[in-house]
């Protein structure tokens, strides 16, 4: 099975700056499901989750770049009937 990293972007400046979804859903005060769900892009961030997320990664993208979603991507694996 693949995995579509559904926030590409925000995964690898995650791992540039070394922050979890832990760390995130600490300073967002949420849990650590919540986050995930919002990063596997099943339930939205809101607008002031996305500032402080980008705040917390201390990133130079942009809020569009940083949650920037692949849709070419997506649509692949639907086609391939993996999603």
């Amino acid at each position: 099975m693949i995995k579509i990293r559904k926030f590409k972007n925000l995964e690898i400046e995650m791992i540039r700056s070394g922050i979890t979804r832990k760390d995130i859903a600490k300073a967002l005060n949420i849990t650590y499901t919540t986050i995930s769900y919002k990063i596997n892009n099943t339930k939205p961030f809101y607008r002031d989750e996305m500032f402080k997320i980008k705040e917390l990664l201390k990133t130079n993208l942009s809020l569009d770049e940083l949650f920037l979603i692949d849709e070419n991507e997506n649509e692949k694996e639907v086609k391939n009937g993996r999603l």
